[in-house]
């Protein structure tokens, strides 16, 4: 037998590789078509023939259900998108029962909040949430019940609950300011969501009971924070928007003594603008308009004068504000003296260079201010040069200080004013901030008897004493 040649590269091996590759390109059963193409093109539309499905009937039940589920139409599903709902009711209506079991304030904030958030189709969803902001309130979380309540009021602004909301949001930021003064680390502790909520009160009820005390625990709180000029546009907010507030008397000695906090001392006197808060900051070419430029105690005069003539006119208030009239008069007094001591080191200047006529002028002025009224008729000192008064206290100079004896009870010229706060009554569950013989929070006593001095939790504010007989 002949040796076998070996195999070499060369024509013969390329056709017979040419080959292999026909013949498996056609063991599919067609040319250089994927057999499972078929498979996968099921249920895919044939852009040659309208309407048609391509591997199957266009008229096969089945291919028609499956369209009919797709637009939702499909009698199948619609039965168990029914049975899927009645079962969420189901749930959501036992969460309910379960939260208005428990006697625990928490457990029942969250059942009720986790049915407005999982269940927004049941219909005691907005309900749940005014509920949760409640129970949430009720366990001193001041601020997680406010973030209840504004959502309940997004979703039903109009609902049945105005008043108690508006009172649980004004008391969580009042107390949550004093709670944020409390403690070793106070200091760490923002107030933002405590001025958040007040000033919500005001923004959202401005008709309420509270707007006007919204704003004066607002006011009170920038002020304490040495944030004068905020502290000045919300007293100010307060007296323009609500004239006939119990708080305008307080009000305006804050607003006073808010001016001559401003104050920076005589050189900077002309520096201010007392602008409507209600309107925006004017811009460079109106700024002329906007009103007239006084100094920090030109306006603080105005305010203490404002309430002395407010007290004065009205027997009760003369004796219900009887140290505050003290301190006003007080007030006011210094700050005359203050700026009738400008003027006369002015009309010194100007005698002292040769102008009589400029130097009287200011001593007029210098008058005026002495005789308690700017337009007061004018009664100048005659004699020789006059000596050198005292220089005009600036901030932290003089103004703090006030003609008034700091050791009576009193003496403090604007704390809270008398308020009834009364109770929150929303849901049928105990209130640990009521106490329950006086239906009153702790530490407020009904007309004529005394406070509890037991209570676990003192409300600053109290009830107002009986108007003195004769009036």
């Amino acid at each position: 037998m002949a040796p076998s040649l070996p195999l070499r590269p060369g024509p013969r091996l390329g056709c017979l590789a040419l080959l292999v590759v026909t013949l498996g390109g056609c063991s599919g059963g067609g040319l250089g078509v994927d057999p499972l193409s078929d498979i996968a093109n099921i249920g895919a539309k044939n852009p040659l023939i309208p309407n048609q499905v391509a591997g199957g009937d266009p008229d096969d039940p089945a291919l028609r259900r499956g369209t009919d589920r797709e637009a939702g139409t499909d009698p199948v599903t619609a039965a168990e998108a029914e049975a899927l709902r009645r079962e969420r009711m189901q749930q959501a209506a036992t969460l309910w029962a379960n939260a208005e079991r428990t006697q625990d304030p928490e457990d029942a904030a969250d059942l009720y909040a986790e049915i407005a958030e999982e269940y927004p189709e049941y219909a005691r969803a907005a309900e749940a949430r005014y509920r949760a902001g409640v129970q949430a309130y009720r366990r001193r979380a001041w601020y997680e019940s406010f973030d209840q309540l504004r959502s309940y009021m997004q979703v039903a602004p109009v609902n049945p609950h105005l008043k108690d909301i508006e009172r649980m949001i004004f008391e969580g930021g009042r107390r949550l300011l004093a709670e944020n003064r409390e403690g070793t680390f106070s200091m760490f502790k923002s107030d933002e969501g405590a001025t958040t909520m007040l000033s919500y009160v005001a923004q959202a009820f401005p008709a309420g009971l509270y707007a006007d005390d919204a704003l004066y625990v607002l006011g009170r709180h920038y002020q304490g924070e040495r944030e004068p000029d905020t502290a000045a546009l919300t007293y100010r907010q307060l007296i323009i928007s609500y004239p006939d507030s119990e708080w305008v008397y307080m009000t305006r000695l804050a607003l006073g003594d808010t001016y001559l906090e401003r104050d920076q001392g005589e050189p900077y006197h002309a520096g201010f603008v007392d602008r409507d808060p209600r309107e925006r900051l004017p811009s460079a070419e109106a700024a002329p308009f906007a009103g007239p430029v006084k100094s920090g105690p030109e306006l603080a005069l105005e305010q203490f004068e404002a309430f002395l003539d407010a007290v004065r006119m009205d027997p009760r208030r003369r004796v219900e504000y009887a140290q505050h009239v003290t301190y006003a008069e007080g007030r006011a007094r210094q700050i005359r003296q203050a700026l009738a001591a400008k003027e006369r080191r002015t009309a010194a200047f100007y005698r002292s260079n040769g102008d009589g006529n400029a130097a009287r002028v200011y001593e007029e002025a210098a008058q005026r201010w002495l005789a308690g009224r700017t337009d007061a008729p004018t009664v100048v000192v005659p004699g020789g040069p006059m000596a050198e008064p005292p220089p005009l206290p600036g901030s932290g100079a003089g103004w703090p200080t006030a003609p008034v004896d700091t050791t009576a009870p009193s003496s403090v010229p604007y704390e809270p004013a008398p308020a009834d706060m009364g109770p929150v009554p929303p849901t049928g569950m105990p209130d640990p901030d009521i106490d329950p013989t006086t239906g009153l929070p702790w530490g407020v006593a009904p007309h004529g008897t005394p406070a509890p001095t037991t209570a676990p939790y003192v409300v600053p504010y109290e009830v107002p004493a009986p108007a003195p007989p004769g009036r």
